[in-house]
């Protein structure tokens, strides 16, 4: 500062960022603002630097003074360290395209080879969720070569990588499709990927774990369905689990012993104090995310599915709106589902309740007894000589991912595969009939228009 401020020289910063800059519908969605309300968004600078460039009137080149290959790349570094010769504008010229296509980074902290009788695990998006519940339950798969990992940051990938004990990071999920010892893939990315990469490691011959959802979009649950039809016809089946882990919580193991595996048409609520998500959040994105009934409601309705033993024929659903524009349609929603075999389950979704609110309650009820699960910390039962509060804590993230080591070695599936395509069909029904307040079918012929009868 004494030298700018003594020689009086004033330093001005050429910034590319402008109105648009961090807002989603612009950066992520390309919608630009009009050009009477902003002049010089985030894109317009660029390209009027792009345009100053193309002229001549702006010339980046003059202001290198130095060029290296990237394999030559240290010798760059160690000039600048060392202070061996004045520099300004340094260039590293990259191999062509045929010499990058593939990077992976040997992480050293796993075999490379897989070990007889064990998983080849690798690992497509590695976000905060996935380090806090999933990579750390790993050791629930049982025997488990822990293959790749890639995520959308190399950076992230290499950390997450070493970590928890992985042996590479790489760029892209074809690498993980192309590593030989891997033969399961767990899929935690953001919600628009599952779809592809779902179909595309089942078709390579890959068991899958992907978090929930299965997918976003019905034409999306359509392709998935053909897939599996295809497969199903020329071989057995790679296990395809998704993440819905509640079914596999202790608390839902203990109410399922409760009212037994074929039990009586029950009565089921399930109120969830979900909490605000905003608006801007990817989450709630119809492209990326889905929305929360799509992204989250699917949990309650597979529990459901668990509990009763049967899937969901019907569903009618209704929002509230509340008048608050940042708050979404789908945040505070009451779902009503009948069963195949008789039962009857309500889920009241809400954004507005107090936080200091428990966020899950289960009550079901049927055959003169009942049972409450709350918030995965305790079951209560009524109405048996077993009656009185059972310490039951967890949300299942570690069983579900045992139940996912235990299929891949015995070919049974923990969740049937068609009760998986029900429970994200669900989904789509309950949005559809937010929009005609009507109660419509859950039908799995849906997925199969040109089929008379379902595999």
């Amino acid at each position: 500062r004494e030298d700018y401020y003594r020689k009086e020289i004033s330093f001005r910063v050429s910034c590319s960022y402008g109105p648009g800059r961090y807002d989603p519908d612009y950066e992520e969605e390309g919608r630009d603002y009009p050009l009477p309300f902003v002049r010089w968004t985030e894109g317009r600078n660029m390209e009027a630097v792009l345009d100053l460039m193309a002229s001549g009137s702006l010339r980046p080149l003059d202001l290198v003074t130095h060029r290296f290959e990237f394999e030559d790349s240290p010798a760059a570094y160690e000039m600048i360290a060392s202070g061996s010769e004045p520099y300004c504008g340094m260039l590293l010229d990259y191999p062509g395209e045929d010499r990058v296509r593939r990077a992976a980074v040997d992480l050293g902290s796993a075999p490379r080879s897989r070990t007889e009788g064990s998983i080849g695990l690798s690992v497509a998006g590695a976000g905060s969720f996935a380090q806090s519940f999933l990579l750390p339950e790993l050791g629930r798969l049982g025997r488990v070569d822990r293959r790749l990992v890639t995520t959308a940051s190399g950076v992230t990938a290499g950390d997450v990588g070493r970590r928890f004990g992985f042996a590479g990071a790489v760029d892209s999920f074809d690498a993980i499709i192309e590593d030989e010892p891997t033969t399961a893939v767990l899929i935690a990315t953001r919600h628009d990927m599952h779809a592809g990469l779902v179909e595309r490691a089942l078709r390579a011959g890959r068991h899958v774990f992907v978090e929930k959802p299965l997918c976003i979009r019905e034409e999306e649950l359509r392709s998935i369905a053909a897939c599996i039809r295809e497969l199903a016809a020329s071989g057995p089946l790679p296990v395809l689990q998704v993440g819905f882990n509640r079914r596999f919580s202790p608390a839902a193991r203990k109410l399922r012993s409760h009212f037994g595996d074929d039990p009586c048409p029950l009565m089921m609520h399930y109120r969830v104090n979900a909490g605000r998500i905003p608006r801007e959040h990817w989450t709630q994105s119809p492209e990326h995310g889905g929305g929360r009934i799509v992204g989250e409601a699917c949990h309650f309705i597979d529990l459901m599915q668990f509990v009763c033993g049967s899937d969901p024929v019907s569903v009618c659903a209704q929002a509230i709106r509340t008048g608050d524009s940042s708050v979404p349609l789908q945040d505070n929603v009451s779902i009503q589902l009948s069963f195949g075999n008789g039962s009857v389950g309500t889920i009241h979704y809400f954004s507005e309740g107090a936080r200091a609110m428990p966020k899950e309650m289960l009550e079901v009820s049927g055959r003169g007894t009942s049972a409450v699960i709350d918030n995965f910390r305790t079951l209560e039962v009524y109405g048996s000589r077993k009656s009185g509060r059972i310490r039951a804590a967890g949300k299942g993230f570690g069983e579900e991912l045992e139940a996912f080591g235990r299929a891949m070695r015995t070919g049974e599936p923990a969740i049937a595969i068609e009760s998986q395509l029900i429970t994200t069909l669900s989904t789509f029904r309950a949005l559809e009939s937010i929009e005609s307040g009507k109660v419509l079918p859950v039908d799995i012929r849906d997925l199969y228009p040109e089929e008379e009868e379902v595999p």
